[in-house]
């Protein structure tokens, strides 16, 4: 077998997932004799894809530096680009972008000097660097400049015929449309991938396809059709690099988390970290944690919730991975500042502050960092405080949006320290102005097809129009509510909907006699329980464990009743 057959049945491995087969085919194509400094290279480029594919960054890191070094003394450019590209994969794949740019600066000068009769050689290395450049730009939140490098590196990609890179182009442009929150046109792409992945029997695209085409139904609410898509990726088995593996573990369990199964969903989780402890992958552990965390705070467990946003949070500071020492102190902030000693908080801030400072090109840093300044100054009792959280809130929410959830957590705050106002002057202006926040929540939700956000912000328009003595209007909102949480088999919103329900309909007459007495707005928030709504919205736990559920409802039936009278 020539050494192209050879390189060719290394590269049907890799498609097929088949990773040792393939590193094994490397090690004995490798000990033929006969083989020309350029063969030598080119298994060392293959050997160091799949270290990659297997998660062994550092090794995959060094056996790319070692084919630099041979193309450098060789003199062969093309080589050379090719190993400054792979050493970057794997450092982008290890979480350490910041030295990549160096190296693209680096093959960009060297393509610059290649001899154009070599076109079609140049323009596959300019698509790598694209598609390399993308996802550095996708990791710092500078979506629109990942976009524009990514349809770069397609365009180049098709035009060459190579449907393999074109497919995995199509991967990153998809996961950058998620990022925008624009769900349908990522799946249009994600779906393209899958026709490409089973037209090439490549087992890892039609992986890849199967978990990104979940992540978008998780996003849209679709929570039934994320599991199934995620379990058909799981079921392709020896094709999944553990990466993948432990990421969808990871995703069902956000998924079970959001159906209301939340035991089940933390079992994925503990999966997930297990496999990722087993392989070091120090960041994907800390990700875990994080969502381990969520789980606790959702469960009012908030000694073991604090445990791992500190383990996640050492994991972070040890790695210098700024984005992620950012994720957590936020959510630390948002689950924790009202548990915390000033001194605490002041500490993280400045620490978030130090970030903030050195990362103001990164928009998703800096509208956390915000965020959570925000966030201290409204629990704060002074009003000079809680107005200049607002005055931040207002600022967020009109920016472009650069990951919706930030911009939910932006409106959210600002309606609770509306309300705030509202109790203490009664002005119903002011109450506009909430319902002019539910609107756009409404209207971010619909754009992302996000079923869940659609459906909380239907409950919280249903409060909303109790609050304005509309009882009417407030059925058909909590109707609404309750045709899409039904659709989507949206479990937990169902069990509150239906409290709400029982509320409205066996306690009507009590309402009515309620609205004749004109209540303060004080009373109305206090009746509607308007403001447990939004600030369970904010902590993601409006929708709790069952006792919960039923202390809610005996509470909330009791006021009406006294209030009835």
């Amino acid at each position: 077998m020539s050494i192209e057959e050879e390189l060719k049945q290394i590269m049907i491995f890799i498609y097929e997932g088949q990773y040792k087969k393939a590193l094994l085919k490397v090690e004995e194509t490798g000990k033929k004799p006969g083989l020309s400094d350029t063969d030598t290279i080119l298994l060392l480029l293959r050997k160091s894809e799949i270290l990659d594919l297997m998660g062994e960054y550092n090794q995959a890191f060094d056996i790319a530096h070692h084919s630099y070094q041979k193309s450098k003394i060789l003199e062969k450019p093309l080589l050379m680009i090719d190993s400054i590209v792979r050493k970057s994969f794997s450092l982008l794949a290890s979480h350490k972008s910041e030295g990549c740019n160096d190296l693209i600066e680096l093959a960009e000068g060297m393509i610059n000097n290649v001899p154009k009769a070599q076109s079609n050689k140049i323009k596959r290395r300019k698509a790598a660097l694209y598609n390399l450049q993308a996802q550095i730009k996708k990791n710092q939140g500078e979506i629109d400049k990942a976009l524009e490098y990514g349809e770069k590196s397609l365009s180049l990609y098709k035009e060459l015929g190579m449907k393999l890179e074109s497919g995995f182009a199509l991967k990153l442009i998809g996961s950058v449309y998620v990022a925008k929150g624009e769900l349908h046109r990522a799946l249009d792409y994600f779906v393209e991938i899958r026709n490409t992945g089973e037209e090439l029997n490549h087992m890892l695209l039609r992986a890849y396809s199967y978990y990104t085409i979940g992540g978008v139904y998780l996003s849209l609410g679709e929570l039934d059709q994320s599991i199934n898509y995620y379990h058909k990726c799981l079921a392709l088995k020896e094709t999944l690099p553990f990466t993948l593996k432990e990421n969808t573990l990871n995703n069902i369990g956000i998924a079970l988390v959001y159906k209301g199964e939340i035991n089940q969903g933390l079992e994925y989780y503990q999966q997930s970290l297990a496999l990722n402890e087993a392989h070091d992958n120090k960041k994907a552990i800390a990700i875990n944690l994080g969502n381990i965390g969520e789980v606790y705070v959702e469960k009012e467990d908030l000694s073991s919730a604090s445990e791992c946003f500190k383990r996640a949070l050492d994991i972070y500071r040890n790695l210098e991975q700024d984005w992620g020492i950012a994720e957590i102190l936020y959510v630390i902030m948002r689950n924790f500042v009202g548990n915390l000693s000033p001194e605490t908080i002041s500490s993280y801030l400045d620490e978030f502050q130090e970030i903030y400072k050195r990362r103001k090109d990164i928009p998703l840093i800096t509208q956390k960092y915000r965020l959570s300044k925000a966030i201290v100054l409204k629990n704060n009792k002074r009003l000079s405080d809680k107005m200049q959280a607002l005055a931040i809130f207002q600022e967020i929410a009109k920016e472009e949006i650069v990951w919706y959830e930030l911009t939910i957590s932006a409106l959210l705050n600002q309606s609770e320290l509306l309300l705030f106002e509202l109790k203490t002057t009664h002005d119903e202006t002011v109450l506009k102005e909430v319902k002019i926040l539910s609107e756009k929540l409404q209207s971010i939700s619909k754009e992302n097809n996000s079923y869940w956000l659609l459906t909380e912000t239907y409950l919280l328009q249903f409060k909303l129009a109790l609050m304005e003595l509309n009882i009417e209007s407030a059925q058909e909102l909590l109707n609404e509510a309750e045709k899409i949480a039904k659709e989507k088999n949206l479990i937990k919103l169902l069990k509150t909907i239906a409290i709400e329900q029982d509320l409205l309909v066996n306690q009507f007459e009590d309402w009515k006699r309620i609205f004749d007495q004109k209540p303060s707005m004080r009373e109305r928030i206090e009746l509607t329980h308007l403001e447990t709504l939004i600030e369970r919205m904010l902590n993601k736990k409006l929708y709790h464990n069952e006792k919960e559920i039923m202390e809610y409802a005996h509470e909330a039936r009791n006021f009406v009743a006294v209030w009835g009278k």
